[in-house]
């Protein structure tokens, strides 16, 4: 028969190797678990190499772009200063062509308004001619017998037939027609 301590010896000596057994197995699980994080993690790696390869390869992009845009945007701007300049110019000759102007017009204005004075005065002696001249021959017309202008405009307006006159015009007329009559009779006497 056994003795108690190899029973004892044997009963320590199973769960030992259980133990064992179980140790080996958790290592060999651990083992591979570190194995599969391992690759999972190489794969995360790749994968990130590849997201930064793929990002740079567009951000280099991005950046030529943007360079070229910024080269455009230069050349714009310049054509831009350029025509501004241009504009300036324009406007400051423009703005000296009409101060030309401006002074040529109000030369031009003083001149007309003496020209206008001119032309009034003229005017006004031409009216005291006209008046002179009217009043002379009303008064030679007068001395001679004949109608005044005055009184044949009025029995002229009386007697044309296209005119309607009212009773009031026909009374001037016959008035100035009678007061004509009666500076004949004494004109003839005289």
């Amino acid at each position: 028969m056994i003795s108690a301590a190899e029973r004892q010896k044997r009963w320590r000596g199973k769960p030992d190797a259980e133990i064992e057994a179980v140790r080996a197995a958790t290592i060999k699980a651990a083992l591979a678990l570190a194995k599969a994080e391992n690759d999972l993690l190489r794969r995360r790696i790749l994968d990130l190499e590849a997201a930064v390869a793929n990002r740079d390869s567009a951000l280099r992009s991005a950046h030529a772009k943007a360079d070229c845009e910024a080269a455009v945007l230069k050349e714009r701007n310049k054509e831009l200063q350029f025509q501004n300049h241009l504009m300036r110019q324009r406007v400051l000759d423009l703005e000296t062509a009409v101060a030309g102007l401006e002074n040529a017009l109000k030369s031009a204005e003083a001149e007309a308004d003496c020209e206008v004075d001119c032309l009034k005065k003229q005017t006004k002696e031409l009216q005291s001619q006209l008046h002179q001249t009217r009043n002379w021959y009303n008064n030679q017309i007068t001395r001679a017998g004949g109608l005044t202008f005055k009184a044949s405009s009025l029995i002229a307006k009386a007697l044309h037939p296209d005119a309607m006159p009212s009773e009031e015009v026909r009374l001037q007329a016959f008035k100035a027609f009678s007061a004509w009559k009666s500076d004949r009779d004494a004109a003839r006497r005289r």
